[in-house]
């Protein structure tokens, strides 16, 4: 469950805009842009690698692209985000990761 749960997590407070859009380090702007996605998308694979340590979580490969490779597809590029829609694109990050993990079971 908490193979699911953290990404989504992650995957919401995390997305650009949220809370700080990288490079720029604007607080809470709500903007994205391709560089603040692909940035924000190694913060991502960088801090679920890390918190699944010190839950101590067994992360496969798969664990790690497949989720940051659906942050680079599902996170808005170049434009403006709102809370509601970054609500809305966890919850679609959180149901394909869980149909990907239940369709190829090999991988996980």
């Amino acid at each position: 469950m908490s193979l699911i749960v953290t990404p989504t997590l992650l995957f919401a407070l995390l997305s650009p805009g949220m809370i700080l859009q990288l490079p720029s380090t604007s607080l809470m702007s709500m903007k994205t842009s391709n560089q603040s996605v692909g940035i924000h998308a190694l913060v991502f694979m960088a801090a679920y690698w890390a918190i699944a340590k010190i839950l101590g979580l067994t992360l496969t490969k798969a664990d790690l692209v497949v989720p940051a490779v659906l942050f680079l597809i599902i996170s808005p590029h170049g434009s403006t985000t709102s809370v509601n829609a970054v609500l809305i694109r966890a919850l679609i990050f959180a149901v394909v990761f869980a149909l990907l993990r239940k369709i190829f079971p090999q991988y996980y």
